[in-house]
């Protein structure tokens, strides 16, 4: 989920549940991620797989979400890591995705490559963030 004032850096108060006011003065905002997120939306807009396309996770644990999304025959895989430190290389089992044969995709922020062969997800190492990989 974003909540109000993600995009800019907005951080919650110290106790739970509670929301810092939204600074209205631009100078605070965290402005490299508001052009983030503002990529992140025009990806989804110019996108119909991003859009509408049928979603399933195939790989959840602590720091690390990566789910694909399929539409005629198009597949999209988006991966969110949100360790401290990155995340070395390494091959996850996923639940059987049917996808045969194996298939590479490329990392549309990072150019980083993954392949996805069966149940096996080769992950290159990943820095912190949100990646969306795309048929290379």
């Amino acid at each position: 989920c974003v909540y109000y004032g993600d995009e800019i850096g907005l951080e919650n108060e110290g106790t739970f549940g509670s929301r810092n006011c939204m600074p209205w003065d631009e100078s605070a905002w965290d402005k490299e991620l508001l052009g983030f997120y503002q990529q992140l939306i025009a990806l989804r807009r110019a996108d119909p797989v991003l859009q509408s396309g049928a979603f399933r996770m195939l790989y959840a644990e602590d720091d690390l979400i990566v789910f694909e999304r399929v539409l005629d025959g198009s597949h999209v895989l988006v991966s969110a890591y949100k360790g401290v430190q990155a995340r070395p290389a390494e091959v996850v089992k996923i639940s059987g995705n049917g996808m045969k044969p194996v298939r590479e995709f490329v990392g549309k922020f990072t150019g980083l490559r993954l392949k996805l062969d069966g149940d096996r997800l080769t992950l290159p190492g990943l820095p912190r963030g949100g990646e969306i990989w795309q048929a290379a």
